[in-house]
């Protein structure tokens, strides 16, 4: 985490995305000044009748940011245009003051020890002050007090989680009956009819075409399109724009600061060396443990950096290792590796800076985007109309330069974009709303679509056509499934075995085509039944029972996870009865629109 942070774009991309979440809400609390006093709300809302102030508001904002940045880490700013940050709060207002009501409380060592366990904040396994520190810093932009109790007061929900789900619980039938529906298997033959074999015979006339356009437009509907000039730098040309050399010092440096790199290769340590690192290392996690049962919350603000158990091993290694040698140097096949990584790593930092100062050029004067990328050897070109979904030609999918481009303006220049291929900076040429083709521009496409779905009306007839005329057949008893599909000159398939979620052989993954196979009896023939890829009349061979020895061995751990299921069904039924009981009124919602009074 802390070498995604000293990248000087990550940082950016961090503090812009967080600055598009909060900068919203800021907006608010100031926005008094621009407005009539007398228009605005006094406070952002009520629940269960209490006044909630803007400033309980915002702390509660900033605590569904920072729960968001700790679940999509560096992808926040790709997906934060989904998520609902004002539900969110109200949620997690509505849901504090059940737990208040309910007095759940949370102790400074519940606290610490959740913040002990985020990943963001740990270094080699175990929780680091300067780590975080710094996260909170550079990434947050919170202090270590507001962090702490944004954190209680997600163990307060959490608890008050629990404590509303606390007896809902599972009988054996239950589990038997969920197992059984998840992992039984079935077989069956087939007769499939194929839309695409009627496709040849339909020929919608232009006034077809006209009828299923217009009521079927949102079908047709173009998503927003971005067309940009763009100059960029690729990984690949690293080391030929910036060779980097590498002296002796900095390869003897990095093999001292990376011995866990080349610890294998030095050869194994004694039984002895290896009783003592245990020995020390079972001391330290014991002093840790100790450490952690009495530290609170401010410890953690002024604890110094913790030391490692595996710094302290990898010290002992090395000392141990001195004393067999008074100096260890690399080998030559080592200096070559260090050499070539350190030589690469320069190489492509280099090549970012250099997109970094032209960013800083561009900066001053975006009008001269094209000279400034000519003056810098860079070559500008244009991407054409291009979708939030698809490929950029030189480019690829690349969903950093994706949401760039449908995140900017008009004109506007972007940061530096890192995408796997390189380093790319771009300016908005033109843009296209969300909008419906004319008919006469997708004409090819709409017929497309009405022979699509005529093929399909037509199989469906088929199907049930053949269904009666086998019924029939297979009246006579010396008729069978399979023989009166000959008589008929059907071509009979046969599946593999499939589950209710499984994909089924030729007839594609259907929920529903799937219920409908497993109500059958063996050897029970169905009517008609519609598949993804087309229809089907089918025989059901076998159903396959579950194994019950693996159902044994599997069952406590598939108990927990439909268990977790029906506790998270319950908690939502039970929270959004619980909000409607709030009587929430949003004068957030009101101020965003600007519908105040």
């Amino acid at each position: 985490m802390l070498n995604f942070l000293r990248k000087k774009e990550n940082v950016k991309k961090i503090m812009w995305a967080l600055a598009i979440l909060i900068i919203p809400a800021f907006v608010l609390w100031g926005s008094g000044s621009s407005r009539d006093s007398r228009r605005m709300p006094k406070y952002a809302g009520e629940i269960f009748g209490k006044e909630v102030s803007f400033r309980e508001f915002e702390a509660q904002f900033l605590a569904s940011r920072n729960d968001a940045f700790l679940r999509y880490g560096q992808n926040l700013n790709q997906i934060a245009q989904y998520l609902d940050f004002d539900s969110q709060t109200w949620e997690r207002l509505i849901l504090l003051y059940e737990a208040d009501k309910q007095n759940i409380k949370v102790s400074d060592q519940e606290v610490v020890s959740v913040i002990r366990t985020i990943g963001l904040f740990q270094r080699d396994g175990r929780f680091h002050q300067a780590t975080y520190n710094t996260v909170l810093d550079y990434a947050f932009g919170t202090s270590p007090r507001e962090f702490e109790e944004q954190i209680r007061d997600t163990i307060a929900i959490a608890k008050l989680r629990e404590k509303v789900t606390a007896e809902v619980s599972l009988s054996d039938e239950e589990i038997e009956r969920q197992y059984k529906k998840e992992n039984e298997k079935a077989k069956a033959e087939y007769i499939f009819v194929d839309p695409a074999e009627f496709s040849e015979q339909i020929h919608p006339a232009y006034e077809e075409l006209q009828e299923y356009y217009q009521n079927n437009k949102d079908e047709f509907q173009k998503p927003e399109q971005a067309s940009v000039k763009y100059v960029g730098l690729l990984i690949d040309q690293a080391k030929e724009l910036f060779p980097a050399q590498v002296d002796e010092e900095e390869i003897i440096a990095y093999y001292q600061e990376n011995p866990d790199e080349f610890l294998k290769e030095e050869g194994e340590t004694t039984e002895e060396d290896e009783d003592i690192l245990e020995e020390e290392a079972q001391t330290q996690s014991e002093e840790a443990e100790t450490s952690e049962e009495t530290e609170t919350v401010e410890e953690i603000d002024a604890a110094e950096e913790i030391e490692l158990p595996e710094e302290a091993q990898l010290e002992e290694v090395a000392e141990l290792q001195s004393e067999a040698e008074d100096d260890p140097k690399p080998t030559d096949e080592q200096k070559e590796q260090i050499k070539e990584k350190l030589s690469a790593q320069k190489s492509l930092e280099a090549l970012e800076d250099k997109m970094w100062g032209v960013i800083d050029q561009m900066a001053e004067a975006p009008e001269a985007f094209e000279e400034i990328a000519k003056n810098n050897g860079l070559e500008v070109k244009e991407s054409g109309f291009f979708g939030p979904q698809d490929l950029i030609p030189g480019i690829g999918l690349s969903y950093e330069f994706l949401n760039t481009a449908f995140s900017l303006d008009l004109g506007q220049i972007s940061d530096v974009i890192n995408t796997a291929k390189g380093y790319f900076i771009m300016k908005i040429k033109e843009k296209k709303a969300a909008h419906v083709p004319a008919l006469e521009e997708i004409k090819e496409e709409v017929e497309k679509a009405v022979v699509e779905q005529k093929s399909r009306e037509l199989a469906k007839e088929k199907a049930q056509e053949l269904s009666r005329q086998l019924n029939e057949l297979m009246q006579d008893k010396s008729l069978d499934f399979q023989k009166a599909a000959e008589k008929l000159g059907l071509e009979l398939k046969e599946t593999a075995e499939f589950s209710r979620s499984s994909y089924i052989t030729g007839l594609g993954r259907s929920p529903e085509l799937a219920d409908s196979i497993f109500s059958l009896k063996p050897g029970e023939v169905s009517s008609s039944l519609e598949a993804p890829s087309g229809f089907c009349i089918l025989r059901l061979q076998e159903i396959i029972p579950v194994d019950e020895k693996v159902f044994v061995e599997e069952k406590e751990g598939f108990a927990q996870g439909i268990l977790a299921t029906k506790k998270n069904e319950f908690f939502g039924v039970w929270r959004e009865n619980l909000i409607q009981k709030a009587e929430l009124k949003d004068n957030i919602a009101k101020i965003r629109s600007g519908a105040t009074p």
